[in-house]
């Protein structure tokens, strides 16, 4: 129990440290006043309230030529890359479950000669895998 709590009370360390840490920008280059730890606290308490609310967390993107910076919630920034990545990999995993389990069906009720062969073509496609294994100890 004492383990909990002391994991509990190092990850609230630690997202106070990411809020503390993510609002100095804001005192070192702000344009005109340097140094306003007014604006410093009034930046983290909103760097706060914003952690607490999903809907408000966002992603900035700043346009080099126009000097603007560009909103873009973490929803729509999901939706985007991240799925498009994720359909092809749960695609690539269900084809090569599908291919392999072809394969060994085939192996099980091949006899003679060609069963040599699905046998040394799997050899085959392990011998990389096994390669990486031995070079990485």
């Amino acid at each position: 129990m004492r383990k909990c709590f002391n994991l509990l009370g190092k990850f609230l360390l630690g997202v106070l440290g990411i809020v503390l840490i993510s609002s100095v920008p804001v005192v070192l280059f702000q344009i005109g006043s340097i140094f306003d730890f007014s604006l410093y606290f009034h930046t983290v308490l909103e760097v706060s309230k914003s952690l607490v609310l999903p809907s408000q967390w966002s992603l900035s993107y700043f346009v080099i030529e126009t000097g603007e910076s560009i909103p873009i919630s973490l929803g729509n920034y999901f939706k985007g890359p991240y799925l498009y990545s994720m359909t092809i990999l749960i695609a690539s995993l269900v084809f090569s479950l599908f291919v392999s389990f072809i394969l060994a069906i085939l192996t099980t009720i091949s006899k003679g000669p060609i069963q040599k062969v699905l046998l040394k073509l799997a050899n085959l496609l392990l011998y990389p895998i096994s390669l990486t294994y031995f070079l990485s100890k």
